[in-house]
Parts: C-alpha cells; structure tokens; sequence
C-alpha cells in the first residue's frame, strides 16, 4: 500500500486510467477525481483525508447523476494498514 500511495502521487495519469478499468469509474470522472484525491493522500500516514473522499463522492455523484449515501468514512477500513504500520 505504501508503495501504491507513492506510485499513485508519481503516475496522476495512469491512476485515472485505472479507476475506470478496474473501478468502473466513468471516463469523465476519473481524472477529476484522480486530481483531486491524489493531493489528499497523507505522506505520514498513508491515508485519504475525509475530505478527499467526500470530493471523490460528490464528483462521482455528479457523473452518474446518482444520490450517494455513503459517508467518507464508510469508504475505506484502515485498521490492517494501522496493523502493518504498527499503530493498532
């Protein structure tokens, strides 16, 4: 994971390329997200910021022109990379 986070923050176009073939992220959401989340991703912590998530949802509401009810942080369990990084 960590060196995804580092690959992700090296590769802004490849990493929108992969939301839409292995996400199903639409074509036109994918690289606004990508831009908007890859600033987000925490260099200590290797974590998205609640903020960054919501973004990434409002962006995909918007492209689908769906309703999300999802809240940030239903979206990601970092309890096995606090394990790995010895924090639980």
């Amino acid at each position: 994971m960590i060196d995804a986070n580092h690959w992700i923050k090296a590769h802004p176009a490849e990493t929108a390329d992969l939301l839409v073939r292995f996400i199903g992220v639409p074509p036109e959401a994918a690289k606004p997200t990508a831009d908007k989340m890859i600033p987000n991703l925490e260099q200590d912590t290797f974590e998205a910021v609640p903020k960054g998530l919501q973004q990434a949802l409002d962006i995909q509401a918007a492209a689908t022109g769906t309703k999300i009810d999802l809240k940030p942080q239903q979206l990601v369990d970092y309890g096995p990379l606090h394990e790995a990084l010895g924090k639980g």
